[in-house]
């Protein structure tokens, strides 16, 4: 039952509040296995991530039969009853100004869910369009119905339709508590850039969204605040003080909030630091390292591969090879076991090339055969830079391009045609590198305007030393 939704709202209540919880399921709920759940998962106050809070370890505790699909129809039963009784009992808290009129539009959006999966989405927008309501929160009742279309398809089109409908919404409800517009305003903001939509458009409602005046006093608006001016003036300075307002206030957020304003800022410096390292990999690094111990970087208590080896990558290019080290030894366990050999191998390697210890590089790589086929790209793209660092012969080089682009082209479906279009990138800048037919000037233009490429640090310490033509 970890990261179901009627844990994550169970972990916002007070102790208080639970108890008032229980005796409201214990008056009103009719279902005596409803109240035996609640009554099981209240002994966990305060240890909700607990390994017996597993579907199958609550199963088997209240004597549910596998798959336990009876403990899920309980659970949703359960959630539903809790969040109508936080609507009725919680209109105010100290994080949410603006909680009871958002818990409604949740309780909205859910049965909006369940219309969804029985409409085509056209058809949802007609109804939507012949019975609009006329009450102040009507449009984001529409905005969170498209949301939920949003998640339940990821064609750029029906995103781009998902963002547009934010927007109006925002323009709309000019009234609407500054918190909420804080919040979707940042949404917004985060998944343009992240698709890389522009918003030039958008610019004007932004302004109005951050010149709008908040309550010093009210954490969660100063925190979005922060974030939203971070991700909208892509300053590093606005970066560094929304960052540090997280650390000084994350114990006064609920998790959902800690965890959305990390996400927010910890994907747009990763964007940064693809195309700026130098200025945004300190700040990429140090969000890890917040990241880690609070498990904001884990999803059911693992590592994902990827994950695994970015923070290795910036933590060896930003010269910190103890973290490194120490990261690989701490977490490693962290990965799904099938991965932990492969991608722990793989690291260690990223770390003996930082360090210019080639010999063992070239040692581990060609006697190591990895299985995943990002690894294995990973893998040649080592290889090779490995090879022009040790100033082998130019034909050598040149060959062993030519043999990594027709390795790519074999396994094009197996990546996603953003990384695929980088290592392109990178193979034809080493080759124009080989020729020395370019000046230095101009291949370094070349370079600051190629995005997406791989190893951009690398290269552009390849031109320091570059002597095409003058």
């Amino acid at each position: 039952m970890h990261n179901t939704k009627l844990l994550q709202v169970l972990a916002t209540l007070s102790a208080k509040e639970l108890e008032e919880f229980q005796a409201h399921v214990n008056e009103l709920s009719k279902r005596e296995a409803t109240k035996k759940l609640l009554a099981h998962l209240s002994t966990f106050e305060d240890k909700w991530q607990h390994e017996d809070l597993q579907l199958e370890a609550v199963g088997k505790q209240l004597g549910y039969k596998a798959p336990y699909k009876s403990l899920s129809n309980r659970a949703s039963d359960l959630y539903k009853i809790l969040m109508e009784f936080m609507v009725v009992r919680r209109p105010y808290s100290k994080d949410y100004r603006f909680e009871k009129e958002f818990l409604e539009l949740k309780i909205f959006e859910e049965k909006a869910a369940d219309k969804l999966k029985k409409l085509q989405r056209e058809k949802l927008i007609r109804q939507l369009d012949q019975s609009k309501t006329k009450d102040q929160w009507s449009a984001f009742r529409q905005m969170l119905l498209y949301d939920v279309s949003y998640y339940n398809s990821i064609e750029e089109n029906r995103i781009d339709q998902k963002k547009t409908e934010i927007e109006q919404s925002l323009k709309l409800e000019e009234h609407f508590h500054i918190s909420s517009r804080l919040k979707y305003s940042t949404e917004l903001l985060s998944r343009s850039q992240i698709m890389k939509f522009p918003t030039e458009k958008y610019n004007a409602l932004f302004e109005e969204v951050l010149s709008s005046k908040i309550d010093p006093t009210d954490n969660y608006q100063l925190l979005y605040q922060a974030t939203f001016r971070a991700l909208y003036t892509q300053v590093p300075k606005d970066f560094t003080i929304a960052y540090s307002l997280l650390q000084q206030k994350e114990e006064l957020l609920t998790k959902t909030d800690r965890y959305q304003i990390f996400l927010y800022l910890i994907n747009a410096v990763a964007q940064h630091s693809r195309l700026k390292t130098i200025e945004y990999g300190q700040q990429l690094l140090a969000l890890y390292k917040f990241g880690l111990p609070r498990k904001l970087l884990f999803h059911e208590g693992q590592i994902t591969r990827v994950t695994f080896l970015n923070i290795v990558d910036i933590a060896t290019k930003m010269r910190d090879f103890a973290f490194a080290k120490e990261f690989i030894r701490t977490y490693t366990k962290k990965l799904p076991k099938d991965y932990q050999k492969d991608t722990s191998t793989l690291a260690e390697v990223m770390i003996k090339f930082e360090r210019k210890e080639y010999d063992i590089v070239l040692e581990k790589l060609r006697t190591f055969n990895f299985k995943y086929p990002d690894e294995k790209f990973r893998a040649h793209i080592l290889v090779l830079c490995t090879l022009y660092d040790l100033k082998s012969e130019p034909n050598v080089i040149w060959d062993k391009c030519n043999s990594f682009r027709t390795f790519t082209s074999r396994n094009k479906t197996k990546l996603n045609s953003t990384f695929l279009l980088g290592i392109e990138s990178f193979i034809s800048f080493v080759q124009k590198l080989l020729q020395q037919k370019l000046s230095q000037a101009r291949l370094k233009n070349d370079l600051n305007q190629t995005d997406p490429i791989v190893m951009r640090i690398w290269l552009q310490e390849k031109l320091e030393s570059y002597k095409g033509i003058s």
